[in-house]
């Protein structure tokens, strides 16, 4: 029984990242309800919220960097996704969003580095963005 207990410890820490519980649940639900209506700000506030209240929760990060993407905020935007990525989000939207905040930041070859790293994490429609805007 004793073993059981450890691989579950070491289970819950490992996902730690990525699990919330209770209110800020919630404050999840709705803040990607305002991120998906483009109320991005308010979003954002709510996402702020959960990083408050959970700071290891790298996909509160990586949605509100997607916001600050979406109102041209580019330097908080990367601050945002870099946290995510560092805390272990491998998502490759993550990625793909940092490669888009890179690129209108001018940092074209570290974005063409973020898109390829989308596509090999499997986001197969990376590969036109790598077409259009890094050849």
């Amino acid at each position: 029984m004793k073993n059981y207990k450890f691989y579950f410890l070491i289970f819950t820490f490992s996902c730690a990242p990525f699990l919330i519980f209770g209110q800020d649940m919630n404050l999840l639900i709705s803040a990607q309800s305002k991120k998906a209506t483009g109320q991005y700000q308010a979003a954002i506030l709510e996402y702020s919220q959960i990083i408050a209240n959970a700071p290891g929760y790298a996909i509160a990060y990586a949605e509100r960097g997607y916001c600050y993407e979406n109102l041209k905020q580019y330097e908080a935007a990367l601050k945002d996704l870099e946290q995510a990525i560092r805390l272990g989000f491998a998502d490759p939207l993550a990625y793909l969003n940092r490669g888009w905040t890179k690129y209108n930041l001018g940092r074209k070859n570290e974005a063409c580095l973020d898109w390829r790293m989308a596509e090999q994490l499997g986001y197969q429609a990376a590969q036109s963005t790598i077409d259009e805007y890094c050849q």
